[in-house]
C-alpha cells in the first residue's frame, strides 16, 4: 500500500484510502469507501458522492443525499449537492436531471441539449 518510502523502508505516503502512522507503516483509513484521504485522527477528503462529517468522532465521510447524481455535496440534505456527476445537469441549487443516454454533459436548458458526447 506503500507509494513512496524513506531510505530505510518507513512509508510516507500511502495508496488511497490509507495513511502512514508514526512508524512508518500504511494503515487502512477508519471509513475507506468514502475516504480519500485521512490521518490516525480520521476522514479529511472524501470521494466524490461524499461530505465531510466533522461532528463524528472520529471524521468519516457520508454519503450524499442522491450519491448516483451529486458529484459533491456539503451534507446529507437533497439541497447540500453542490454539483452533479457527468451525464446530469444542474437546473437549479440542489437539483439534478439526467442527461440523454449518449451525452457526457448537457445543457441547462434542457437534458436534451448535449454540450459533449460519449
Amino acid at each position: 500500500y506503500c507509494t513512496s518510502a524513506t531510505a530505510d523502508g518507513k512509508c510516507v505516503i500511502c495508496n488511497v484510502g490509507y495513511y502512514a502512522d508514526s512508524t512508518g507503516l500504511c494503515k487502512e483509513c477508519v471509513n475507506k469507501d468514502g475516504c480519500k484521504s485521512c490521518t490516525s485522527s480520521g476522514c479529511t477528503v472524501c470521494n466524490d458522492g461524499f461530505y465531510l462529517d466533522n461532528i463524528s468522532v472520529p471524521p468519516t465521510c457520508k454519503s450524499c443525499y442522491d450519491s448516483l447524481m451529486c458529484k459533491t455535496c456539503i451534507g446529507p440534505k437533497r439541497s447540500d449537492c453542490l454539483a452533479c456527476k457527468d451525464n446530469y445537469v444542474s437546473l437549479s441549487v440542489s437539483s439534478c436531471l439526467q442527461c440523454l443516454l449518449n451525452c457526457k454533459s448537457c445543457e441547462i436548458y434542457g437534458p436534451s441539449i448535449c454540450d459533449i458526447c460519449i
